[in-house]
């Protein structure tokens, strides 16, 4: 089951894909601009008049510039450091790309360490190494431990037969099921379709009414006779 989401104290919230592209196309542009810059710095220097040539005020004006476009690109390298460096402990959802262009879950996993490299940071999990940028999610603990569990429900109701060819015969598995689904601390709503709520509620009205026909026979079993004979409406002699 896939979470296209960040997940916070059991809130969803639609952000770190967009973070993480917004940054790292700021990345890019800056890194446009400089080699730009440098560009027009040279060919101006290389095609100046020669009986008018540019004075050094000009040059230190320019070359000013240029300092603070690498200002700001060192800070934008600090930033994505940084964002990758919170993101060490915490359980992330890794994005990529396949031939047709289609996004998928490639990951899911901690992040064991972060590693910066020629101007890329890159997040370590399950032993594989990725740039932040394709981090599109980052799950609450708890969050990523319910939506497992969600998963292991489905595989039990899989393996149970349908609702109404329920017998006490399927107890064992039933209470499983029920006990895994009380278990979860974030909303159902989230987790489940809402077939699947209705199944399995389903499953537990029905796993009701086999424990209390059960206890209903065992109650008449044990009854003396006379008990016997008015719980069946039948009269003793």
């Amino acid at each position: 089951m896939s979470v296209d989401a960040i997940v916070k104290d059991g809130s969803v919230i639609n952000q770190s894909g967009a973070a993480s592209n917004s940054e790292n196309k700021a990345v890019e542009k800056m890194n446009d601009y400089k080699e730009q810059f440098m560009s027009l710095l040279v060919a101006q220097m290389k095609y100046q008049d020669p009986l008018e040539p540019t004075s050094n005020t000009e040059y230190i004006s320019q070359y000013a510039q240029f300092t603070q476009v690498e200002q700001m690109q060192n800070m934008a390298d600090a930033m994505t450091l940084n964002r990758a460096s919170e993101m060490v402990g915490k359980t992330v959802q890794i994005e990529d790309t396949n031939d047709d262009g289609v996004k998928f879950i490639k990951d899911t996993g901690k992040v064991d360490y972060v590693t910066y490299s020629a101007g890329d940071a890159y997040v370590h999990v399950n032993g594989n190494s990725y740039k932040v940028s394709q981090v599109s999610s980052v799950l609450d603990d708890k969050y990523y431990s319910d939506v497992e569990t969600s998963d292991e429900i489905r595989n039990m109701m899989k393996k149970l037969p349908d609702v109404q060819s329920l017998t006490l015969s399927s107890q064992a598995d039933l209470e499983s099921l029920l006990q895994a689904f009380n278990s979860l601390t974030t909303k159902p709503g989230i987790l489940f379709e809402e077939s699947e709520l209705k199944l399995i509620d389903s499953y537990a009205n029905r796993y009701a009414e086999l424990l209390q026909t059960a206890y209903d026979e065992a109650s008449r079993e044990e009854a003396p006779d006379e008990e016997k004979g008015a719980i069946s409406g039948v009269e003793m002699e």
